[in-house]
């Protein structure tokens, strides 16, 4: 199952959308088509051997900024973004965290 920008924020126009993702701080293209993403599928954003961190929404683009920084310093951070808290993929979490605890 799939859900649809469009569908999340209803009836609002584009430039509205764009106004909501600039006032958050986030710049970026927008999509001409409909954007769709996979509801309860895990996106692995960053792979890492040291330390995971589960972010979601404004978040992730600050987990994956300090995994940069950290990185100059010899720590390697997995960032993790779920995309969906409900479905929440618990697998993908589990999984990569049990490849960082050698179970």
């Amino acid at each position: 199952m799939q859900v649809s920008m469009v569908s999340k924020y209803g009836k609002k126009s584009w430039e509205t959308i764009e106004a909501d993702i600039i006032i958050s701080g986030l710049k970026g293209e927008i999509p001409e088509d409909e954007y769709t993403i996979p509801l309860g599928k895990a996106d692995i954003k960053r792979e890492g051997s040291d330390v995971i961190v589960v972010a979601t929404s404004l978040m992730v683009r600050r987990a994956l900024a300090a995994a940069a920084k950290l990185q100059g310093k010899g720590i390697s951070i997995e960032v993790i973004d779920p995309r969906t808290l409900s479905p929440l993929d618990k697998q993908a979490i589990m999984t990569q965290s049990k490849r960082r605890v050698g179970w």
